[in-house]
């Protein structure tokens, strides 16, 4: 009788730590994406900015690459993180 409820407090604990655990999880991924977003924001006004600069000189080029190189890394970067947030959320 002691052993059955005792089981059914140490089930009313696992899930209330559960539901703690996933709270924590959905405020933290929120504040993610919204980094996210605004690193997004950030990189398409760069690109912008280097498109709009229709005249490059050559000695700019390296520059000019390396620069869309080191954007084209951070969105795979936040893609990978997204699909990541993603397969956890199914589960």
């Amino acid at each position: 009788m002691y052993t059955m409820m005792y089981l059914e407090e140490i089930n009313i604990i696992l899930l209330i730590v559960r539901n703690i655990e996933e709270q924590i999880f959905i405020r933290e991924f929120k504040a993610q994406l919204h980094r996210y977003l605004n690193i997004h924001r950030i990189i398409w006004e760069k690109i912008d900015a280097v498109k709009s600069n229709v005249k490059i000189k050559g000695k700019d080029i390296v520059s000019f690459s390396s620069k869309i190189d080191g954007y084209r890394k951070i969105v795979n970067l936040i893609d990978s993180r997204i699909n990541q947030m993603n397969s956890y959320i199914k589960n």
